[in-house]
């Protein structure tokens, strides 16, 4: 083949872009809108978002309905009419499409077409959870607000406010569900096993041998020998002396 050298401006613009849109505002697309149910039987809605730059967020099961079938409150009920409104939906109608699975699997489902294409600005969160086992963690992505493109909210609009001013002051940041808290607490605390090779049992790890203190040598105490006092020296008198026949001091008599 021929070379044809040719310039192509967005080519290199796009280079570099996509990713995945973290938590915060940001202005998107919505290139894909479709209608779903819960095995409860509530109606949900996943968005295929795409930002300015080419990166990209999935909101997945979002429940549309006022409440649960369980009958508590659905908190996303007013972000899903926020939605609405600022992409101008009029009747809420869907349209059977074709839709291709990340494994490139082919399904006909109901598309929102009114919100295929609308451009809005949208406040998204991160949720870090765990799978249903609670053996993995896992990420998922939640749609926290919904303003005009402009940056507006529906009430700012209503007031006649001209400047954006929740969608420029709100903060977002990721959030780790209570689970999530628990299990990489667990996570952090179980001790790191290695695997034993092939065909060889583990071995079970030596217990520390405890050094033998021996028990401290008691000095004897030796009780002091006490030699008996002398008997004083016995001086016989000169006449019992001569009568035992015993030698006669000729001082005897003087003392």
């Amino acid at each position: 083949m021929a070379f044809t050298f040719n310039i192509n401006q967005q080519a290199a613009v796009n280079t570099g872009r996509g990713g995945a849109l973290a938590s915060g505002v940001h202005k998107v697309t919505i290139q894909e809108a479709w209608l779903g149910e819960t095995k409860n039987g509530n109606n949900t809605l996943d968005l295929e978002l795409v930002g300015e730059d080419g990166s990209r967020a999935t909101v997945y099961g979002m429940c549309i309905d006022e409440t649960f079938t369980t009958g508590s409150k659905n908190s996303s009920f007013g972000v899903w009419n926020e939605l609405a409104i600022v992409c101008a939906m009029q009747t809420g109608a869907v349209t059977p499409m074709e839709r291709t699975a990340y494994d490139g699997s082919k399904t006909t489902e109901n598309a929102f077409g009114e919100l295929i294409g609308k451009s809005f600005t949208c406040g998204l969160q991160i949720i870090h959870d765990v799978n249903q086992d609670e053996t993995k963690e896992v990420k998922r992505r939640s749609l926290y607000r919904a303003f005009y493109a402009d940056g507006r909210s529906v009430a700012e609009v209503q007031a006649g406010e001209a400047v954006a001013k929740q969608s420029v002051a709100l903060e977002i940041t990721d959030y780790v569900t209570p689970k999530c808290k628990a299990f990489r607490e667990r996570s952090a605390g179980a001790p790191a096993v290695a695997a034993a090779p092939v065909g060889v049992a583990p071995v079970a790890p030596i217990a520390p041998v405890q050094p033998v203190v021996a028990a401290p040598v008691q000095p004897a105490v030796v009780a002091p020998v006490v030699a008996a006092p002398v008997a004083a020296p016995v001086t016989a008198s000169p006449a019992v002396a001569v009568a035992a026949g015993m030698p006669v001091n000729p001082l005897a008599g003087a003392l």
